[in-house]
């Protein structure tokens, strides 16, 4: 019932551009040839191919190294996820996507799981870009580390309603053994 909930608007919208169509239905018996229906643009408030199972469609990923960042070796639901830290030194991955910021549901969520035998601080950092600014950071290290895949939640409030590019990026320090796995991304009501 919840997820027909969120459909309602939508088909409100639908209704009223087919009655306001339907209203100038007679138009046609005075000659005019066509009957042109105009209905709403609805954007939809999800990402693409969240959960990478379609590979990289809807992505764009990018790495320094070259490599296929979306992986079976580890996944949160399905068989995909993507590596940004794929365990070699002086890695520079990114993933990002173009989303519309829903107003209701402003809170991106993702899932994460991290291996790191790094000392905390560390050099080891997860930038969050909001189009070409960064939003917010996080530190990967030994204390980041986690047997399981841990829910990730980036409020984005400040961007209800826009247009933006989202984007992770991970930078690795000299050091290796630095494992990130991103996956299943979302919006969701905070």
């Amino acid at each position: 019932m919840k997820s027909f909930l969120k459909y309602l608007p939508i088909i409100f919208l639908f209704l009223v551009g087919l009655s306001l169509s339907l209203k100038n239905a007679p138009a046609l018996a005075s000659g005019q040839s066509e009957l042109s229906i105009y209905l709403p643009i609805i954007i939809d408030r999800v990402f693409i191919n969240p959960g990478f199972e379609e590979g990289s469609i809807g992505w764009e990923l990018q790495s320094n190294q070259g490599d296929n960042m979306v992986t079976t070796t580890e996944s949160h639901a399905g068989l995909h996820s993507a590596a940004l830290g794929n365990g070699a030194s002086h890695r520079i991955a990114s993933l990002s996507q173009v989303v519309t910021v829903p107003f209701d549901s402003y809170a991106v969520s993702y899932y994460q799981k991290i291996t790191s035998t790094e000392n905390c601080p560390s050099k080891n950092v997860v930038n969050v870009y909001i189009n070409t600014h960064i939003y917010q950071h996080y530190n990967i290290c030994s204390d980041s580390s986690s047997t399981d895949w841990v829910k990730k939640v980036i409020y984005l409030a400040p961007y209800t309603g826009q247009r933006v590019i989202f984007r992770l990026q991970f930078a690795s320090s000299d050091s290796s053994g630095n494992h990130i796995y991103v996956d299943d991304f979302a919006f969701e009501s905070p």
